[in-house]
């Protein structure tokens, strides 16, 4: 085969060229709009970032549990009360 350079026999040789000859013409072709498109649009769903939130999420965070918060919340006040104080 001139394109890739192996040998065959005669039947062989010339379904082969046939076959090689799409093959390269099919690698060559630059990619289309639609391939180009969906890498675009595959490289946007991988870098978005879930880390951010909806508006549509409760106000209160769901990672932080009450009795820390609440316990914080307390600590909070008990600052505010002694600085007022003093």
């Amino acid at each position: 085969c001139p394109i890739c350079k192996r040998k065959f026999c005669e039947k062989a040789y010339d379904r082969h060229v046939t076959f090689c000859t799409s093959k390269i013409k099919k690698i060559q072709q630059p990619p289309s709009e639609e391939i180009l498109l969906a890498r675009l649009r595959l490289t946007r769903r991988i870098k978005f970032s879930s880390n951010q939130f909806s508006l549509t999420s409760s106000k209160t965070s769901s990672f932080i549990p009450k009795s820390i918060s609440t316990s914080l919340i307390n600590k909070q006040s008990i600052k505010s009360k002694n600085m007022i104080s003093t």
